[in-house]
């Protein structure tokens, strides 16, 4: 038997895992992941320490395997791109361990980009919400509210009932935006060689992450939601639930779409009965 030490965050405590079940008797793996499940973005500085204090402390505790994780949990939302971007830098890490690591290569060696403009974009569209992700998680008995964990907040705000309290105000959602995403990966796209299916999933992304911080601030407004707007929303909702299967079913088996699109439909007949 293999012990695995799972662990999701920055601060796992890898080492304590591997002298314990190294101290058992068993050969010990790291197991850190591609923080992209729970979100639709990635989460680009958990994963970022995540996957390096795997590498550091199982190299020093006498790990002798590292296994990246990805999971689907709530559907599988995140698209292929950011969970293949992770991987390329838990390669590294699983090679080089604490040496240095450019975004750059991931741009290169897994979307044959050459100009490095895709991997810096995706590190930068998986930190869209990370104020939010630093102060939305577990309030402690003194009263402060550490990160939220395991998900990004654009994500959590989706499970939300439109009417169910949660953390941030309209202004802090209504702040964070979409277009900038939208205009850059523009300037990515051109001269690149990365293939139309990596830029058409990227766009998906960002449309859903753009209706999800809608729906976010709007839920959190004291004003009430015109028949217009509620039939805009569902109609994206609508476009986002079908581009899901297109882009699901381009690059996976069906196993668990119906599933995945049985998130996008609560939010449909949410606004069909509010």
């Amino acid at each position: 038997l293999i012990g695995l030490a799972w662990g999701y965050e920055p601060d796992a405590p890898f080492a304590k895992w591997c002298d314990q079940l190294r101290s058992a008797g068993r050969e010990a793996w790291v197991c850190p992941g591609t923080s992209c499940w729970r979100s639709i973005t990635g989460r680009t500085t958990e994963r970022r320490g995540n996957l390096l204090a795997a590498a550091r402390d199982g190299a020093s505790h006498g790990a002798t395997g590292y296994l990246i994780t990805a999971w689907g949990d709530l559907g599988h939302r995140q698209q292929w791109p950011i969970t293949l971007h992770a991987l390329a830098e838990g390669a590294h890490r699983a090679w080089s361990g604490e040496a240095p690591y450019n975004s750059d290569a991931s741009g290169l060696h897994a979307f044959g980009d050459r100009t490095g403009k895709l991997g810096q974009w995706i590190d930068s569209f998986g930190d869209l919400d990370a104020e939010l992700r630093s102060t939305t998680g577990r309030l402690t008995i003194d009263g402060l509210r550490l990160p939220l964990r395991n998900a990004s907040a654009i994500f959590t705000d989706q499970t939300k009932l439109r009417a169910e309290l949660w953390l941030g105000s309209e202004q802090d959602w209504s702040k964070l935006r979409v277009t900038p995403y939208l205009q850059s990966l523009a300037n990515v796209e051109n001269g690149t060689g990365v293939s139309q299916r990596v830029m058409r999933e990227l766009r998906v992304s960002m449309g859903e992450v753009g209706l999800s911080l809608s729906r976010a601030a709007q839920r959190r407004s004291t004003t009430l939601m015109s028949n217009r707007a509620k039939i805009e929303q569902r109609q994206g909702w609508l476009l986002q639930r079908d581009v899901h299967r297109e882009t699901w079913l381009a690059r996976s088996r069906p196993g668990g779409l119906d599933d995945s699109c049985r998130h996008y439909q609560r939010l449909i007949d949410e606004l069909e009965s509010g």
